[in-house]
């Protein structure tokens, strides 16, 4: 379901953090947000949700999710010549040992702060009150209707105004934090900007409503039978490549007719032919035991995925992909560019005892699969053109 929604931040004045901390909040939370990507663009982090009791003593529950987040400026509505923020913003929820591994797999600083929502005046404020390497940073966020928030008259205990200044978007508060800034460098500026606020569209998944299975798999080096046709094109970029777990963004859809098996990842023609497929998701997968692994996997808009993904190759799988019926369904996938001239064979199935009674066909040599060197998300990172020979 996806919701778009206004909003606008402001630093809290220090003499009025005491007064602000004695309120009556409605709710409280501690949260930690491990950030896997930052480009100007896209953000994309996994975030640890501890939410305490009234009188902030005790934890009384808790959520981990995936975040990420496609930024981009547009004209405000008011025609006066300023700019929204537009923040479009995948989330869902996954599970609390997956998201733990992730944190650590996360390669920047990590947000932490207690966050809470607290009514001043008849308005909700969302209060963060940041810890760690930003400790002494509190930061209010109003979020409205678009002409709630052109009517918001900035309270006294606000200070500066900071949706222009990135400086102090969560995303470079994790990747430059206040304690490695020099001290002219840790407050924010007076704002002279266009970027009066942020336009958000939120797409919040809830866990009914997010595919969530298990992945039950046999998986095979293989030669590519002749006379094969119509494969997908698929191209995956990888937020997160470890043995605990894996994310990643995916483009699929049929072969454009000018792309061909040697193309580059961040050639021209391979982001041409990104626009032109039509398949795209997110996919959050655990760790590996045996031949299973779990696996949570939803839809998301495809422009949504082209704007998130980064074609320079660094992260990036691109594969062909051909079906094959051999009395079970098997898939086989040509790698190319740097994991060119591998092919794998795989044959999903429905429960561990129809995965040991898999006899595979002619064309799978040997299996790989608690080989995890030929796992997707390494190969990304670790090609096989450089170790395969």
């Amino acid at each position: 379901m996806a919701e778009e929604t206004f909003r606008r931040r402001f630093t809290v004045l220090d003499s009025r953090r005491d007064w602000l901390n004695a309120l009556p909040w409605a709710s409280t939370a501690l949260v930690v947000d491990g950030y896997l990507r930052v480009t100007p663009r896209m953000t994309a982090h996994v975030s640890r949700r501890f939410q305490l009791s009234p009188d902030r003593l005790r934890q009384v529950a808790h959520e981990s999710r995936l975040e990420i987040s496609v930024v981009e400026p547009v004209d405000h509505p008011s025609g006066t010549g300023n700019l929204w923020l537009r923040q479009k913003i995948v989330a869902f929820v996954i599970p609390a040992a997956i998201a733990e591994q992730a944190l650590l797999e996360s390669p920047f600083t990590k947000v932490h702060k207690q966050t809470s929502l607290v009514n001043i005046d008849g308005l909700s404020w969302v209060i963060d009150d940041y810890r760690w390497a930003n400790d002494g940073l509190m930061i209010a966020t109003y979020t409205g209707t678009s002409k709630e928030i052109q009517a918001l008259q900035t309270p006294a205990w606000c200070g500066t105004e900071i949706a222009e200044d990135s400086r102090f978007s969560e995303a470079q508060l994790a990747t430059h934090p206040l304690s490695n800034r020099p001290p002219s460098k840790r407050r924010p500026t007076r704002s002279h900007g266009r970027v009066v606020g942020i336009r958000s569209q939120y797409d919040f998944l809830k866990p009914v409503t997010a595919k969530t299975h298990v992945e039950i798999e046999r998986r095979f080096i293989a030669t590519l039978p002749q006379a094969l046709t119509d494969p997908d094109l698929i191209i995956q970029d990888y937020l997160v490549s470890g043995e605990q777990v894996a994310i990643r963004l995916r483009l699929q859809g049929p072969v454009p007719a000018s792309y061909s098996r040697d193309q580059d990842p961040g050639s021209a023609l391979l982001v041409a032919a990104a626009r032109e497929l039509r398949g795209a998701c997110v996919t959050v997968k655990g760790k590996r035991t045996g031949v299973a692994r779990v696996e949570i996997e939803h839809e998301v808009d495809p422009d949504f995925a082209r704007a998130a993904m980064t074609f320079d190759g660094d992260t990036l799988i691109v594969k062909k992909r051909f079906n094959v019926i051999d009395v079970d369904l098997w898939t086989l996938d040509a790698f190319m560019a740097r994991n060119s001239p591998l092919v794998i064979a795989e044959c999903e199935v429905e429960s561990e005892a129809s995965a040991e009674a898999i006899d595979p066909p002619e064309f799978c040599i040997r299996e790989i699969l608690n080989d995890h060197r030929y796992d997707n998300d390494q190969l990304a990172i670790t090609p096989f053109g450089e170790w395969g020979g």
